[in-house]
């Protein structure tokens, strides 16, 4: 019998233009806060798509645009999903969470899930690393409940496979909250990489009379994770406040800067400082030129080092990689209006008039806007 392998067509849709897949982690932030992928197979075939996970929000909707699985949780690093023969035309959008201000996906397409290794098969529906379960879904039991552990710092992938079923999953944590929800559809398998904790996974087969047997696992994650630096972009408020050093401070100097969410003026502006405000510092880039600062509430902005006077002692501050990013200055046309009198523009303004400023990130107020 001959065993056809076909992969799945994944093509970016961004501003109308189509990308290839090239592993290289696409940039979720204010220009561009979402893109959806549309998904092919070839007539007949199944495929995977995998895809690995920093502050965005995962949801599939099938040709008809019903809503077929959404994950919105922060805890969920990398998922699988598996789109059974003759799926139809699905999307799947991509979206920055609520409050993080970059966001990263990495995508490949695959011809099947990863293959889950190193299991033992158990009778007992409490499953934890190193374990797998089946769960037959019938008319006479068309339903599974089971309950997963992952030990706490430790990082473990659920992979839930039910071939030839429509059947519903849902991954709650302890506290009753969806982690991830999968409604019936031609998706028969998922994968998620999550962090340590108490979930259950629940399964429903909407279809009995075509019944199927569920392999769920449990398997210590091992993906290549997003690069460090690209991770790091945003900072959580709970690393900011343990980094930050108590003697170390920096008093602003200019009458206006910008609080930016990384270290360069190519990041977003969060916020502004005027002068004599303190603030506590946390950390630099690799450059030293930029540094990591803690607003009032704990969170962390980033300013650049030669807009303050820094006291105490600051002389062993942590160390983010974290790429530095600089703004490309704007492109500015000046076009003559039709019979105006006044004499032509310099089509070359603008073209050095702001460098300084967009350099030292000063939001004062007679270049408030060079900066934006």
């Amino acid at each position: 019998m001959k065993r056809w392998i076909a992969f799945l067509l994944v093509m970016l849709m961004i501003a109308g233009k189509t990308f290839a897949q090239d592993n290289q982690p696409i940039v979720l932030n204010d220009a561009t806060p979402g893109i959806d992928l549309a998904i092919t197979l070839a007539p007949g075939a199944a495929g995977a798509l995998s895809l690995r996970l920093s502050g965005a929000a995962v949801t599939v909707k099938d040709s008809t645009g019903k809503q077929i699985f959404m994950t919105t949780d922060q805890r969920v690093h990398a998922l699988e999903l598996h789109f059974a023969p003759g799926v139809s035309a699905p999307t799947v959008t991509l979206e920055r969470m609520p409050g993080v201000q970059e966001a990263y996906v990495s995508i490949v397409s695959q011809s099947d899930l990863t293959t889950p290794v190193g299991t033992t098969l158990t009778s007992n529906s409490a499953l934890t690393l190193g374990q797998e379960f089946d769960a037959p879904l019938s008319a006479s039991s068309p339903s599974a409940t089971l309950s997963i552990s992952i030990p706490a710092q430790t990082q473990g992938n659920l992979t839930a496979t039910f071939p030839g079923s429509l059947t519903t999953a849902q991954v709650l944590d302890n506290t009753g909250s969806p982690v991830a929800t999968l409604d019936a559809s031609q998706i028969d398998g998922l994968s998620l990489t999550l962090d340590g904790g108490e979930y259950q996974l629940s399964l429903l087969n909407t279809q009995p009379s075509a019944p199927t047997v569920a392999g769920i696992s449990i398997t210590s994650a091992q993906i290549a994770h997003l690069p460090a630096a690209v991770m790091a972009t945003t900072v959580p408020s709970a690393s900011v406040a343990s980094a930050t050093q108590p003697d170390c401070t920096i008093q602003i100097n200019q009458s206006s800067i910008n609080l930016r969410s990384g270290p360069g003026t190519g990041y977003s502006i969060l916020g502004y400082a005027h002068r004599a405000d303190n603030f506590l510092v946390g950390g630099t880039n690799v450059e030293n030129s930029w540094l990591l600062v803690a607003n009032s509430d704990g969170s962390g902005t980033w300013m650049s080092k030669e807009l303050g006077v820094l006291n105490g002692n600051c002389a062993q501050l942590t160390i983010y990689d974290i790429p530095y990013r600089e703004a490309q200055p704007p492109q500015i046309v000046v076009q003559n209006q039709p019979n105006s009198s006044a004499p032509a523009a310099n089509s070359n303004f603008g073209n050095s008039s702001s460098h300084d400023h967009e350099k030292e990130d000063n939001h004062g107020s007679n270049d408030r806007d060079d900066d934006d």
